[in-house]
């Protein structure tokens, strides 16, 4: 037997082409008389939501339409889960055979959308497939929310949930199956008209905001009777080319699909009740920002680091400036950000912090227009002590050449006492440690490293160097 989570066979009979669809204009109420091996349990009335699954609403109203349902079973009951049925083999095929479907039934494409399997909410069976829903679907009978997003929610029970409960409490063979069966007919009920007239109201973002990125929230406030909100963007205000369409039920959304580089994009929203939309919101107008930089250096985990600090991070192309902040927590909270700044014209920063033995975390953001984007993912590295190698002086040095082969040099006539090299790979990892006295102003070391991008630090007695170079 087929199942939800490795599940049933769905929707569409093939006599949809002679069955006559009902015409409805808001959400269509239907009627599933149930019985249990002749005596009726009760009426379970739901409503459908065409405006947010109309294939899957138009598919059911027409197998009502042609007598489909009548004499089928809810071959399925599972406590704490669903009721499910539809399955034409219900009416007199061999037990063994209900939920398999039949090959005859036409399918439905997926609908997904942002109705959450909460308990009445009726949704689409089906199997592996995702295009594989044709007549049968399933009750909620508690919440099910593992299937959001995975199956098409395109209902509600709206009156006689108890009975629903009745039949999920029946007696049940090993396979989930009632041992006596449980028969449904289906007729066409009211037709709620019920508009949704309150069009939304945008809170973020402004009109022509910049430096949209994609973990910035799209906020707005609630409109009485939405089940769900859509989100349209465009590349044109008539919205002739709408090149992006998200939905949601939650009040604000984050949209990781807009592509960056300072693209203009025109928006709006409606909110949705199931069998209207409302009118469209006003239209706004965004601009994206940019990718997160590359983060070069302090190397992730850098420890033993001076106070005086050099950070450095990779250009990004159309980026106006960037923001680099420093936090004693990787939260970033405003009490423990030691660092903020903003219009940073070059890729690369020098500061000096007053606390030592201290870790510190990184990040930096790109700007278009004075809006940050997208934070790099943070690293950290850890000061040093007053003395020795972690003092505050930055060591002038010269490194060649780059890309290594086989020998990196070092030159700088302020060396002093032993000279201790670091080489971290691009995640931060410490891979290698030499120490050396240096003869002259050049000091070299051996480097046997498979080909690829490593970041270094260089430290004698009295400050310490940093910089990358690329192995051959």
């Amino acid at each position: 037997m087929r199942k939800i989570l490795l599940l049933s066979a769905l929707f569409f009979y093939s006599i949809i082409g002679i069955a006559q669809i009902g015409a409805y204009q808001g959400k269509p109420h239907y009627l599933i008389d149930t019985y249990r091996a002749g005596t009726k349990i009760g009426t379970v009335e739901v409503e459908m939501y065409p405006s947010i699954a109309p294939k899957h609403v138009r598919n059911f109203d027409s197998l009502v339409a042609a007598h489909f349902f009548d004499t089928t079973a809810f071959h399925r009951v599972v406590p704490g889960f669903v009721i499910q049925g539809g399955d034409p083999n219900s009416r007199h095929g061999p037990k063994s055979t209900w939920g398999m479907g039949n090959t005859n039934q036409t399918d439905i494409p997926a609908e997904f959308n942002p109705i959450s399997h909460q308990r009445g909410v009726l949704s689409a069976a089906r199997d592996n497939n995702i295009n594989s829903a044709n007549s049968q679907f399933f009750i909620c009978v508690a919440a099910a929310t593992s299937l959001d997003n995975n199956y098409t929610a395109y209902g509600k029970v709206v009156a006689g949930l108890s009975f629903v409960d009745n039949i999920v409490s029946s007696a049940r063979d090993a396979n989930d199956s009632p041992l006596q069966k449980i028969e449904m007919f289906v007729t066409r009920g009211i037709v709620d008209p019920t508009t949704i007239d309150s069009v939304p109201e945008i809170i973020q973002p402004l009109n022509n905001l910049a430096g949209i990125s994609s973990n910035f929230l799209f906020k707005w406030k609630a409109v009485p009777g939405a089940l769900i909100y859509n989100l349209e963007f465009a590349s044109d205000s008539l919205f002739q080319n709408i090149v992006l369409r998200k939905s949601t039920a939650a009040l604000s959304i984050a949209i990781s699909e807009l592509a960056v580089g300072k693209v203009k994009y025109y928006w709006r929203m409606y909110a949705n009740n199931g069998g209207f939309k409302s009118p469209a919101s006003d239209t706004r107008v965004i601009y994206t920002g940019l990718d997160a930089p590359q983060l070069l250096l302090p190397a992730n985990a850098s420890i033993g680091m001076s106070t005086q600090t050099h950070f450095e991070w990779r250009k990004v192309a159309q980026a106006n400036a960037y923001r680099i902040q420093v936090s004693t927590t990787p939260a970033f909270t405003t009490s423990a950000i030691k660092l903020d700044s903003a219009g940073i014209i070059d890729t690369f920063l020098n500061f000096n912090f007053s606390l030592t033995n201290r870790k510190y975390y990184w990040r930096v953001a790109t700007e278009v227009n004075g809006i940050s984007g997208l934070n790099a993912t943070a690293l950290y590295f850890t000061t040093g002590s007053t003395t020795g190698i972690e003092n505050n002086r930055v060591l002038t040095i010269k490194q060649y050449p780059n890309p290594v082969a086989q020998i990196l040099n070092f030159e700088s006539s302020t060396l002093t006492g032993q000279v201790t090299l670091r080489i971290f790979d691009q995640v931060g990892k410490l891979i290698a440690t030499q120490k050396a006295f240096p003869t002259s102003s050049t000091i070299s070391f051996p480097i046997h490293l498979a080909t690829g991008h490593y970041f270094y630090q260089i430290s004698d007695a009295s400050g310490l160097a940093q910089g990358t170079f690329d192995a051959l």
